[in-house]
């Protein structure tokens, strides 16, 4: 029988920039002076649910899908979230001087002009490693999180997240120049260079994706251009709440349907069938990644009883979302955009404090 006094159970909090969470964390007594936080195996599990310090339903949140393990898409979400707390809105103005006011992130995606040829390792560390190098170096691109995603053709594409301000012309140069060691622009000026207009809205618009006015529009810039910088890059302006929900759930962590058809499903099968034999047996490739300066930013972590004024105003003050209760947290969501000012003011200090401290920017708050 395993005695209560060996276990000590503190309540705790955590703070993200959608949430708290409250919970406990526990930690078993080996004597006077030393303890050791639980792994929580199921001995443990179950002793605890004896002294009522867990409820006996244990639920198993770590499932996979085809891409990302359900962790995965939450870290990743909660990588953007940050980012997006944490950029200060500012006017922008564009080379052609259009002004964009409020900009808080891009949310880019990187596309192959032509069809996949290589694995989608080798594309990583050729052409997308050396285009972050280079907007790192000509933008000053610092905090970003980017993700790897498959079209329903196979090909590879990349989706990016970050509070840089970059346009879409100025990295699809170097998109393209980077892609083209491979060869995939050559490949797709040879495809296009002798289309006629018919030929090439048969192409493209098989799906009627376009109007006629935006495919005389791309026709005549392929022309002009001798097919030469194909519109592989995407990028889209970030400004408030409902714009970083709308691109996490449709760019960051999406997922696939849990009911497909039987023609859906058999593409689906055709496309892993086809990604096994291009990619192998590289178990080490990337399907998400982030920036040095987000990967130390993760949660404030606080024991209730360390928590100072400024916290515990937040988490008191907050308007619930909606609240959800788990097994081992209570978590109060929230949508900072509807919080009060006072409560806006609070939350910022806390958390730029929290990210200065951890080295994301060098912030002084006044």
């Amino acid at each position: 029988m395993i005695e209560e006094n060996r276990y000590t159970v503190l309540p705790k909090v955590s703070i993200r920039p959608d949430s708290f969470t409250f919970y406990n964390q526990f930690y078993k007594n080996f004597g006077v002076d030393h303890v050791e936080k639980i792994a929580m195996n199921p001995d443990v599990k179950k002793a605890l649910q004896e002294m009522g310090a867990l409820p006996t339903r244990l639920v198993d949140s770590n499932k996979h899908n085809l891409e990302l393990s359900h962790k995965a898409a939450k870290r990743i979400r909660e990588k953007v979230n940050w980012i997006f707390a944490l950029s200060k809105k500012r006017d922008i103005i564009t080379h052609d001087g259009t002004n964009i006011f409020g900009f808080k992130m891009n949310f880019i995606t990187l596309t192959l002009p032509a069809q996949q040829a290589h694995s989608t390792d080798v594309i990583i560390k050729s052409c997308l490693n050396q285009t972050l190098t280079e907007l790192k170096a000509k933008f000053n691109l610092q905090n970003y999180v980017w993700r790897l995603e498959y079209q329903k053709n196979g090909n590879a594409h990349f989706h990016i997240a970050t509070d840089c301000f970059m346009e879409y012309w100025a990295v699809r140069s170097i998109w393209n120049r980077c892609l083209n060691k491979l060869g995939y622009v050559d490949r797709y000026m040879n495809a296009n260079i002798n289309l006629t207009f018919e030929e090439y809205c048969a192409k493209v618009n098989y799906s009627n994706t376009y109007d006629t006015e935006t495919l005389e529009r791309m026709y005549k810039f392929g022309v002009e251009t001798s097919w030469s910088k194909p519109n592989s890059v995407d990028v889209r302006v970030v400004k408030s709440g409902a714009n970083i929900a709308f691109y996490i759930a449709k760019y960051i962590t999406k997922k696939d349907k849990k009911i497909v058809s039987a023609y859906e499903q058999m593409q689906k099968d055709s496309l892993i069938e086809l990604l096994k034999k291009r990619e192998g047996s590289n178990s080490n490739m990337r399907l998400w990644f982030c920036s040095r300066s987000l990967s130390k930013i993760d949660k404030i972590s606080l024991f209730m009883e360390e928590v100072n004024d400024l916290a515990e105003s937040c988490y008191k003050e907050v308007v619930a979302n909606f609240v959800a209760v788990h097994d081992y947290c209570k978590v109060v969501y929230f949508n900072l955009s509807k919080q009060s000012n006072i409560f806006k003011r609070q939350f910022r200090d806390l958390i730029y404090n929290y990210a200065s401290l951890t080295g994301y920017f060098d912030l002084k708050i006044t």
